[in-house]
């Protein structure tokens, strides 16, 4: 966790696979992060922030990474703020010294990343500011107080969503259970093993949390700590200040506006900033539970996740490394593994497209040491990782169903079951079975049944086809003609909420007079938001739509989670600027 004297580190990447992993190794190390997606916005947040070093990929929308290191360098603050350039495309060695003796780089580093040359390198670069002690998960007897003041009315209204949800949750259900027999890992990995969709719903004497699922992954989740309202994770990260939270709580109490909107036009955040927190906002719910040795849990697989504008991006697989590498010491891990030491570690099928983007280059270089003939002694001993962080890299993957331990290195399984957790569905059933299903490979299916599912692939391309020549029209204007298409892509394939929102458009922009045109329209994109709740045009279209009938409350909550869903829509920023000045 940063505190007031953390150096902050800008990290910029386009990448949010990389902004993640390097925000939350950096975050370990003691710094404050603020992450940016292009170079404009990177340029803008150094500006108005204070930047004491910067990770600068070079390959990047709008201005590239020499560009943006041109114009840094150009001010007064930025001729001494260290800058690492980073690239997983320019490798040569022409670029790496053209980015050190051209553009004042401190240093090139090559992705993936290497995560204790970056720290060697900040250390050099920082001297005596470098952190001294590593994030810890201590907080101050006065958090809690400064997060009740620092709740805004938005996170009132979460915790009391979760209080009736739990008081109003029917008979446990499917998997359920207390933590002292079976840890958070676990219990994730057999939702995840029978792909399950729900509601996870977590106790630990008066904290009450709840995790949504779709298809196995956690999507979503609410908490009734009000330490963990999306404020006070910025002021604690130090994202925004004190100061600048509490008049962004001011301003949406006097006008009704929502946080993420004001805090954008008082100029404390940028898009990507406010993407970055709500989903560092997410990722601290959900971590925080891995650290419950006691607490009980339900899953109740008849709740069907609500739409969220942002989601947790990681895999289940993910998901679990990082929460038993950041709570599991080594106690934990000696009751778990037990006498593993002599057993042999294997990996289990799509082990690399689960993980590969999450992992550091230490963990990437275990992972391929795992060749089926090394016991977990001989991982440790490779001192690729430190003994406790290889115990966890070993527990957590097997957890995830992604290695397996054997006493035998000769016995290879197609499917291995995960040593540490039931396979079974809730019903007892087994994951091929039922509505949980996992989803087809087209390669698995009978000669039979082919035919029948490249139908369906045909349908979906036609739907597609009739979508675009709908897009052609509605740049025209010819609104009629675009929504028969949008209409006849929506009965084809009626899955694409992005069909929907359209068809839902070009409704109103055929009478945008008519009360029943506006309420088919809003109908329209409901259903859009409900299909698929991450694509920006549904929020903003029915924005504008708020906005012409008068709903200017709604037409700013539209506006924002289209900007939470895509922080580069312009469209959506101008309309939250216009909104700001008119209320003013």
């Amino acid at each position: 966790m940063a505190t007031n004297d953390s150096p902050t580190v800008l990290i910029v990447d386009d990448d949010r696979a990389v902004q993640r992993l390097l925000a939350d190794a950096l975050a370990k190390q003691g710094f404050a992060v603020a992450v940016e997606r292009d170079g404009e916005w990177a340029v803008d947040t150094f500006n108005k922030r204070q930047v004491d070093a910067i990770l600068l990929d070079l390959l990047l929308p709008a201005i590239n990474g020499y560009e943006v290191a041109r114009i840094i360098r150009s001010t007064p603050r930025g001729r001494s703020t260290p800058i690492i350039m980073i690239s997983g495309v320019y490798r040569s060695a022409v670029h790496q010294r053209e980015a050190v003796e051209k553009h004042g780089a401190i240093a090139f580093l090559e992705k993936p990343i290497r995560l204790s040359t970056l720290y060697e390198t900040l250390r050099s670069a920082l001297g005596d500011r470098y952190p001294r002690t590593p994030e810890s998960a201590a907080h101050s007897p006065s958090d809690g107080e400064k997060a009740e003041k620092l709740a805004d009315p938005q996170a009132q209204e979460e915790v009391g969503l979760v209080e009736q949800h739990s008081r109003a949750s029917p008979p446990l259900q499917g998997v359920r259970g207390d933590f002292r027999q079976r840890p958070f890992p676990e219990v994730l990995s057999e939702i995840f093993q029978w792909k399950g969709t729900g509601a996870l719903l977590l106790r630990r004497d008066k904290i009450k949390k709840i995790v949504y699922f779709k298809d196995g992954q956690p999507r979503s989740i609410k908490s009734n700590l009000l330490s963990e309202c999306l404020g006070w994770v910025m002021v604690r990260e130090r994202i925004i200040s004190e100061a600048e939270c509490e008049e962004s709580i001011r301003r949406m109490k006097a006008s009704g506006r929502r946080q993420g909107a004001v805090l954008i036009e008082m100029g404390s955040i940028s898009p990507h900033n406010l993407a970055y927190a709500l989903n560092l906002q997410l990722r601290i719910k959900l971590f925080e539970v891995f650290a419950w040795e006691m607490g009980e849990y339900q899953f109740n697989p008849r709740i069907n996740p609500p739409p969220e504008t942002i989601s947790l991006e990681m895999s289940t697989a993910a998901v679990i490394y990082e929460g038993v590498r950041r709570h599991f010491d080594v106690e934990r891990m000696r009751k778990l593994l037990g006498s593993a030491d002599e057993l042999f570690v294997q990996r289990s099928r799509g082990v690399a497209a689960d993980l590969n983007s999450e992992l550091g280059e230490e963990e990437l270089q275990l992972l391929q040491a795992i060749d089926g003939v090394r016991t977990v002694a001989d991982l440790r001993a490779l001192e690729l990782l430190s003994p406790l962080d290889t115990d966890r890299f070993v527990y957590a993957l097997s957890c995830a169903g992604l290695l397996y331990l054997t006493p035998d290195p000769t016995a290879v399984s197609r499917e291995p079951a995960p040593p540490f957790a039931n396979r079974a569905g809730p019903t007892g059933t087994s994951p091929a079975s039922g509505a949980d299903a996992p989803l087809v490979d087209p390669a698995d299916l009978p000669t039979e049944v082919k035919g029948d599912w490249e139908n369906h692939v045909g349908e979906i391309g036609l739907a597609e086809a009739k979508f675009q020549l709908g897009e052609e029209l509605l740049r025209e204007r010819q609104y009629r003609a675009a929504h028969q298409l949008f209409r006849e892509a929506v009965e084809i394939y009626g899955q694409a909420g992005q069909f929907h929102a359209y068809l839902g458009w070009t409704r109103f922009q055929m009478e945008p007079d008519d009360p029943a045109s506006v309420e088919s329209a809003l109908s329209s994109l409901e259903k859009a938001i409900s299909l698929n709740p991450t694509v920006d045009r549904s929020y903003l279209f029915s924005g504008y739509i708020y906005k012409a009938v008068g709903k200017l409350d709604q037409a700013e909550v539209s506006f924002e989670k289209a900007v939470q869903c895509n922080p580069d829509c312009t469209e959506a920023l101008n309309e939250l600027k216009a909104l700001g000045q008119s209320r003013r």
